[in-house]
């Protein structure tokens, strides 16, 4: 509490002087107060912020208060709180356009559009949009506020009417590493210049996405920038006014609620209808393998038919023809040259006598010589050509084999993959599988999720992942970074604990007994250095990091045992150590003869010279050494 009563009364001191445009940058920020912390809301509230930043300042102002007044205000911890307060119900992860919030009745009641401008955020861009929001305040003799969007931060800052000087104010939510490390903060500015140089500063980004031609266009929005100037809504509103605002809003939450069990109801359809796809799909595996079942009996029953017609086709032919049909040849069936399938040439007719196919070590006579032209031809009929039919089956066959094995090929790709998690032991689908790197072990998130929740609360960095912890042999064992946290779905506390640890490895966090807060500084500059500065803006203090006592820099080089400082202010006085036992002596008045007040010392020196004169009890003894020093120095 008196840290607070300190810093209202040295705000109370500056008003003034912030006014009048003597101090150039003013940073007025509360610890503990931002978007992020219990005061605040999520990653995602900056918009809500900014937008509420801008009802409640332009209100003000539009409500009769002077300049003064409002910078009063400005710097009190209870307006940042209800500035803040619309983010502690603010759940929603996704950033929202400054036109899309500003539809919500409180702010579209209060606010009103003045101009939108676009472009890269630049230097050059941001300072025109400065100029023009200075330009209205001008014209209609108003406050102005300026939203500026470029993408994901957004920021209010307002152009003051009736200030003794131009008089710029930016509202961050965020908290800044470098101007306000712990919470969110009014800077006040007072020209347009300087604030645009702060605003490009803080929206820079890489210029290497505007040349590179193959980056997507999402990446190159980053570079864009967009400004919305908003001012009071020319009706100030009572409580009426208000009513018919919180009716309005309660119309579109009941709305929205609808188009939400809308959106339920259609989700229950598709999942309906994905469990009746999923049924299909399992009852035409089932089709397809009786299908399968049913080619393989098909085959075998083809495969025995055209042995069949092989042999009564051999049978119904001469033994001279059933000869020289024994050697492979090809066939001319219907203008086509078709060569019999690998059934046709494994098969191998059998005679029933044996005149075609004679025992091993029987005689076979020479082939009867082939009947004279002239013969009449046999009167029985001759047999069909039968290889025409056997082509037809064989090529239905085919047909029906490819469509067959393309409906296998398609339901092995739409099959979904699993893979085996390393702790729970369990199948899961690839879709659920969060992958450590470099060693590439396979876990489901939930088990990793728990798994690294238990080390964030044991404060245990850095994570390594379990399987390489449980092989004794590992080398280089996988890490879980900060790429794998953010996909696991942290809480927001554990997610700022991990980051704690991140910073811990490269950085150590301080603490100022003045200010009594804690910041994080560089591990080796901590190290290097025994002079420890307090970073933080507004404090300023020095101590010495081994005996942590205050340090004093006006009067030379720290020394834990004061000495040195000792040393210093004697030279700048002019004081003398005594010779005999060093006790630092002052002359008040008088001659330059001084003996020194220290009990049992009993030594007297110059203070003129700082020689020692004589160490001696006996007034005889002084009085000669004294007159005989000063025969050659002067005694007053």
């Amino acid at each position: 509490m008196s840290n607070e009563n300190d810093q209202a009364s040295s705000i109370t001191q500056d008003l003034p002087k912030i006014l009048s445009g003597e101090l150039p940058e003013y940073i007025v920020t509360h610890p503990g107060h931002s978007q992020y912390s219990n005061a605040g809301g999520g990653v995602s509230a900056c918009g809500v912020a900014a937008l509420n930043s801008a009802r409640l300042v332009l209100g003000l102002h539009a409500a009769g208060i002077d300049s003064a007044q409002l910078v009063q205000e400005l710097t009190e911890r209870s307006f940042l709180e209800d500035i803040l307060r619309p983010c502690l119900s603010w759940s929603i992860s996704s950033h929202l356009a400054v036109d899309e919030i500003h539809k919500a009745p409180a702010f579209d009641h209060t606010l009103k559009l003045v101009s939108s401008y676009f472009g890269q955020a630049s230097y050059g861009f941001l300072k025109r949009l400065l100029d023009r929001t200075a330009e209205v305040t001008q014209k209609r003799q108003t406050s102005a506020c300026v939203i500026i969007t470029r993408p994901p931060e957004i920021v209010a800052c307002f152009s003051i009417v009736d200030a003794p000087s131009p008089l710029f104010v930016i509202f961050d939510s965020h908290p800044r590493p470098n101007k306000h490390p712990d919470g969110a903060a009014f800077i006040f500015h007072h020209s347009s210049t300087s604030v645009a140089r702060y605003l490009a500063e803080l929206l820079k980004y890489d210029e290497s996405l505007l040349r590179e031609q193959g980056l997507q266009w999402q990446a190159q929005l980053l570079t864009q920038c967009s400004g919305d100037i908003f001012v009071a809504s020319d009706a100030v509103l009572n409580d009426k006014g208000w009513a018919e605002v919180a009716l309005d809003a309660s119309l579109q939450v009941i709305s929205l609620r609808a188009q939400v069990r809308e959106r339920e109801s259609q989700t229950q359809e598709l999942t309906n209808e994905k469990q009746r796809m999923q049924a299909e799909i399992t009852s035409l595996e089932r089709d397809l393998l009786r299908i399968d079942n049913l080619l393989q009996r098909e085959r075998a029953k083809m495969g025995r038919y055209e042995q069949q017609l092989a042999t009564l086709r051999d049978a119904s032919k001469p033994a001279s023809q059933r000869e020289a049909q024994a050697t492979p040849h090809s066939r001319q069936v219907a203008g086509y040259n078709w060569r019999p399938l690998s059934i046709w040439d494994s098969w191998r007719p059998t005679g029933r006598t044996n005149e075609a196919f004679p025992t091993l070590g029987q005689h076979t006579p020479p082939p009867p010589p082939p009947p004279p032209k002239s013969e009449p031809k046999p009167d029985r009929e001759p047999t069909p050509d039968v290889d025409m039919v056997a082509l037809e089956l064989q090529l239905a066959f085919n047909e029906e084999n490819e469509q067959l094995e393309a409906q296998m090929r398609e339901l092995q790709r739409i099959q979904p993959k699993f893979f085996d998690c390393k702790i729970c032991f369990e199948q899961h689908q690839e879709d659920n599988v969060a992958i450590v790197h470099p060693c590439e072990h396979a876990y489901c998130r939930a088990c990793l999720l728990s798994y690294a929740a238990s080390k964030i609360e044991e404060h245990r960095y850095p994570i390594l992942c379990p399987m390489c912890t449980a092989d004794p042999q590992g080398n280089a064992p996988g890490e879980i970074d900060d790429e794998a946290i953010r996909q696991l779905g942290l809480t927001e506390h554990q997610y700022v604990v991990f980051v704690e640890m991140q910073m811990l490895r490269y950085s150590i966090l301080m603490h100022c007994r003045k200010c009594t807060q804690s910041v994080f500084v560089d591990k080796e500059e901590y190290q290097a250095t025994n002079i420890i500065h307090c970073p933080l803006a507004g404090c300023g203090y020095i101590w010495c990091k081994q005996c942590s006592h205050a340090v004093d820099l006006s009067v030379g080089e720290h020394s834990c045992d004061g000495t040195k400082e000792l040393n210093h202010i004697m030279k700048q006085h002019g004081w003398k150590h005594c010779p005999g036992c060093q006790t630092p002596a002052e002359k008040i008045s008088g001659c330059n003869h001084m003996s020194c007040m220290a009990p049992g010392c009993n030594t007297h020196f110059c203070y003129l010279c700082g020689q020692l004169i004589v160490r001696s009890a006996l007034g005889s003894e002084i009085n000669n050494a004294k007159q005989n020093h000063y025969t050659r120095c002067t005694l007053f």
